[in-house]
């Protein structure tokens, strides 16, 4: 948390130390009355920078299953079991569905959408929105779209292997803009998607909660109530350029969709229905608030996935062969598979399946309560934050045996399937009434993508100078979503016939 002497300097000086005192001391008794860690004084709890999430694992293993925490003036209750998870966030969802935006995203304007959505009429009218792009059976209108961009990704690999990471992004940017908005990506420098990417930024800082790279505001939102121009302050005159640059990005989304219908050249997509298939349905302010959130929410999300698939691989090289044998032995290399193909490569699917419970891309999500409620004999303030840990949850050898190990057979036992608290595609995507609408693109992009790898290519370690492989370092960024810190491999294709396959796929474009 950016805590600069700047910012400490103007709350020294613009409330007196009795409130001070009186402030911190009334946090510091309303604690939540769970175990926990103890914290400093006046700051509370401290997260390590560099890997918190596997802290927060670690409490979980000292302090049990729900331990407390606090940060500056706020209460956390941290949740590391499903069960606990299920209690609250479903069976007791109309307590604990709420979601306030952190300081800093509100003053930023990036607080609506569906994410941090308090209006319980809003929330359901962008669900319902976003459903129409996002549920599966939507989905297969873009079958082709998805396939497409997958094989131009496969190309683009084969001719610059060392630059996948930059044609990975395209994937899940190109889709979700054809979706959303009926946009057609114009290569990798389309000022629209720049203006996105922009905003992507932007709002993964402004609602980090790690005490060192979010926003003082954050904890101490009384901060916002004082002028911009004061000592400290500037926090809110970049909120103020951001909410300017989010609101002229959404507002030309829209508008140009808008200009589109009225000349009946519009694409389809999720706005051009909205606006012909049921006009006056939606607010204006509901779609352009709603549809950057296909792009903002979920390319993070499957790019994670594949660069936490490739990390995978290069620790554990039996997985690509077992993988592309199943692969070979069903489909042959006269095709690349499609997301169709999931139920016979079960192998495959599993790989998708421990992706996501090794190296989750949302490690932790958080609720606010509308009331003072009780857990456990426990009281939980209205004023406290739920975190749910995924991180604590699917990780657990209790639950996972070897859960720091990448093995994704532990998920080709059909009695281990049929259990939702145990299954990551039944967690990761959250709980109760905010589940992610994006899980079917997710799961379904992220396959095509993986398997298209494991067709296509033998991924294997870089070499240095002197030809000694390099290993890397299984180590992620600390946002609120997490993907691997960008690393080396030797990507190449598996055989002639299969860049045949793939040089054959782009002619057929």
């Amino acid at each position: 948390m950016a805590i600069d002497s700047a910012t400490l300097l103007a709350v020294a000086l613009l409330l007196p130390t009795s409130l001070l005192v009186f402030s911190y001391a009334l946090a510091a008794y309303s604690r939540p009355p769970f175990p926990g860690p103890k914290g400093i004084p006046f700051v509370g709890n401290i997260v390590p920078r560099e890997d918190p999430w596997s802290t927060l694992r670690k409490w979980s293993k000292q302090y049990g299953p729900v331990y407390g925490l606090r940060v500056l003036s706020t209460p956390v209750v941290v949740i590391n079991s499903v069960q606990a998870a299920r209690e609250l966030l479903e069976n007791r969802s109309n307590i604990y569905s709420n979601r306030v935006p952190p300081k800093m995203a509100e003053l930023s304007g990036l607080d609506e959408g569906i994410l941090f959505q308090t209006h319980v009429g809003r929330l359901r009218q962008g669900r319902k929105l976003l459903a129409t792009g996002l549920q599966a059976r939507e989905l297969e209108a873009y079958q082709p779209l998805m396939r497409d961009s997958v094989t131009k990704f496969c190309a683009d690999v084969i001719r610059d292997p060392k630059n996948w990471l930059k044609y990975l992004h395209r994937v899940p940017t190109e889709v979700s803009l054809d979706i959303a908005y009926g946009h057609v990506m114009k290569g990798l420098d389309d000022p629209f998607v720049a203006k996105m990417n922009e905003v992507t930024r932007h709002f993964e800082s402004a609602t980090a909660f790690s005490v060192e790279e979010g926003y003082v505001v954050n904890f101490l939102p009384f901060l916002s109530k004082f002028p911009s121009f004061l000592p400290g302050m500037s926090f809110k005159r970049r909120a103020a350029r951001w909410k300017a640059h989010f609101m002229t990005m959404a507002k030309e989304g829209l508008e140009r969709v808008k200009d589109e219908v009225a000349r009946g050249v519009a694409r389809p997509s999720m706005l051009s229905r909205a606006l012909t298939e049921a006009p006056g349905s939606y607010s204006d302010d509901v779609m352009m608030r709603c549809a950057p959130q296909l792009l903002t929410g979920g390319s993070d999300t499957i790019i994670s996935l594949t660069s936490t698939f490739l990390l995978a691989i290069l620790h554990n090289p039996e997985v690509q062969i077992r993988a592309q044998a199943e692969i070979d032995q069903v489909i042959g290399n006269e095709r690349i598979p499609t997301y169709k193909d999931k139920d016979s490569l079960p192998y495959v699917y599993a790989i998708v399946r421990e992706c996501i419970r090794w190296r989750t891309a949302l490690p932790t999500i958080y609720r606010n309560l509308v009331k003072d409620d009780e857990f456990e004999g426990r009281h939980i303030s209205q004023r406290s934050t739920i975190f749910i840990n995924y991180q604590g949850i699917l990780r657990n050898d209790d639950v996972y045996p070897d859960a720091d190990a990448f093995r994704p057979e532990r998920w080709l036992d059909p009695k281990v399937l049929g259990n939702k608290d145990i299954d990551p595609l039944e967690i990761a995507f959250g709980f109760g009434r905010r589940v992610c609408p994006g899980k079917f693109l997710a799961l379904d992009l992220g396959f095509q993508l993986i398997v298209a790898m494991l067709t296509v290519f033998k991924v294997s370690k870089a070499k240095d100078v002197s030809g000694v492989e390099i290993t890397p370092k299984v180590e992620y960024t600390n946002g609120s979503v997490v993907w691997p810190v960008p690393f080396q491999c030797d990507i190449q294709p598996r055989s002639v016939q299969a860049k045949q396959l793939v040089d054959h796929a782009v002619n057929a474009l």
